[in-house]
């Protein structure tokens, strides 16, 4: 496969990356790897409307575990994801942010700063295609 990243096996979690966040290492070619991030990754999430202890704790866990080469992956909602990605951030960690929408579509909308950092330093995910919206449980996606 010429002009794609082999895939890296994981060799524990590795110092840095090219741009210099912690996190999996690239494969050679300047880009991250999203094979070894995802085996170097590390979910933090809780509530939303969590408690300023459990923030705080989210984040310093983040941060932590950012420190040690370890993508921390979160919602990119509030509370206990927005702390979790903070804390990574804040580290000079790689974050990654799952969101329940497309890319193009920041939400929470008070998180669209913090979105747009983990855009610039780590990655974000869509569970939804561009220019899309998640409806509550039981309804169809749709655009809007």
């Amino acid at each position: 496969m010429s002009g794609s990243c082999a895939p890296v096996a994981p060799s524990g979690p590795p110092s840095s990356t090219t741009s210099g966040t912690r996190g999996p290492s690239d494969c050679g070619c300047g880009q991250p790897n999203l094979r070894v991030w995802a085996l170097e990754s590390v979910a933090v999430v809780g509530a939303r409307a969590c408690t300023e202890y459990g923030a705080h704790m989210a984040a310093t866990l983040a941060a932590g575990l950012a420190e040690r080469g370890w993508v921390v992956v979160s919602g990119g909602a509030y509370g206990v994801d927005g702390a979790a990605h903070r804390g990574a951030l804040g580290a000079g960690g790689a974050t990654a942010a799952v969101l329940a929408c497309g890319v193009d579509r920041p939400y929470p909308r008070g998180h669209a700063q913090l979105i747009g950092r983990i855009a610039e330093q780590g990655l974000v995910i869509g569970s939804c295609r561009p220019a899309s919206i998640r409806r509550r449980a039981g309804s169809s996606s749709g655009t809007g």
